[in-house]
């Protein structure tokens, strides 16, 4: 069985927040989300972290980019790599 899967789009990231914010529990979010409880635990875990830039909490946007810079990251260092081999 072939399971498809896709990111959390900013729309989903900003309806995340709102239960969260509210002390909803995160297997009630992701039923309302239609997600898997691991996905919104990496999500929230990933982008709550304090910086010395960030104090830390979730907040949607900042998540969202976030996670495109390490989407972006990943493409180039998958493009390295193949480059690498293939020379």
């Amino acid at each position: 069985m072939e399971h498809l899967y896709s990111q959390l789009q900013l729309e989903e990231r900003v309806e995340l927040f709102r239960p969260h914010a509210g002390g909803i529990a995160q297997q009630q979010i992701a039923k309302m989300l239609g997600r898997s409880p691991s996905t919104i635990s990496r999500e929230l875990k990933r982008n709550s972290k304090p910086t010395k830039a960030w104090p830390g909490g979730y907040e949607p946007v900042r998540a969202h980019k976030l996670a495109e810079r390490r989407s972006n990251q990943a493409a180039i260092q998958f493009a390295t790599v193949v480059f690498l081999i293939n020379i």
